[in-house]
């Protein structure tokens, strides 16, 4: 299975908001080949990421090991941002 590390980068946080606008997304995988993408471009590049990644409910048919240093954080941007 591979690894592939996302970090979501952010708008300022502010009170009462868990999600702020995500401004660009950055990946890693095994190899260090890295990307930095602006949120118009990241949006279909992570759906295609968790389809793949995350098609199916059992660990081994996923495709890919998702990593991130604050997962919560970087999902409800995710999420928001769709």
């Amino acid at each position: 299975m591979n690894r592939l590390s996302l970090d979501s980068e952010t708008f300022l946080l502010a009170p009462g908001i868990a999600a702020p606008r995500m401004v660009c997304l950055t990946t890693c995988d095994e190899d260090g080949e890295g990307n930095l993408l602006l949120r118009d471009d990241a949006i279909p590049l992570l759906h295609d990421l968790f389809d793949a990644g995350c098609g199916s409910q059992e660990r081994e048919s996923a495709k890919f090991e998702f990593v991130a240093h604050h997962a919560r954080f970087d999902m409800a941007v995710f999420a928001a941002a769709d």
